[in-house]
C-alpha cells in the first residue's frame, strides 16, 4: 500500500542480542516494579515482584525475534534503505524501509 519511494517505520519488541541484555533488561523491569510497590505502601519483596513479571502469564506467548530477523523480512519483501533507527532499553526497537522506486 505504500507508493515507491515510502518508508515502513515499525516500533516493534525486540529480542535481545544477549543474555546479559536479557538479564539486563529484565532487572530493570522488575527494579521498576518493585520500586512502584514499595512507593504506594506494598509489603512485596523485591523477589516477589521478580516473580511478578518473570513468571507471569503472557510471557510464553510474548514471541520476540530481534531487529536483525525482523529487518532481514523487510529486505526478503524488497525493502531498501532497511536499517535499526533506534533501539531502547534492551528490548524495543524502531526500525525502518523504503519501498523502492
Amino acid at each position: 500500500m505504500l507508493e515507491p519511494g515510502g518508508w515502513f517505520v515499525n516500533i516493534e519488541h525486540i529480542a535481545p542480542a544477549s543474555q546479559l541484555a536479557t538479564d539486563l533488561f529484565n532487572d530493570h523491569v522488575v527494579n521498576g516494579y518493585y520500586e512502584v510497590e514499595r512507593r504506594s505502601g506494598g509489603t512485596r519483596t523485591r523477589a516477589e515482584m521478580a516473580d511478578v513479571y518473570l513468571k507471569r502469564p503472557d510471557k510464553d506467548a510474548n514471541k520476540l525475534l530481534s531487529v536483525d530477523v525482523q529487518c532481514g523480512w523487510l529486505r526478503e519483501i524488497g525493502f531498501t534503505d532497511v536499517d535499526c533507527l533506534l533501539q531502547y532499553v534492551y528490548e524495543l526497537a524502531v526500525f525502518a524501509g523504503r519501498h523502492p522506486a
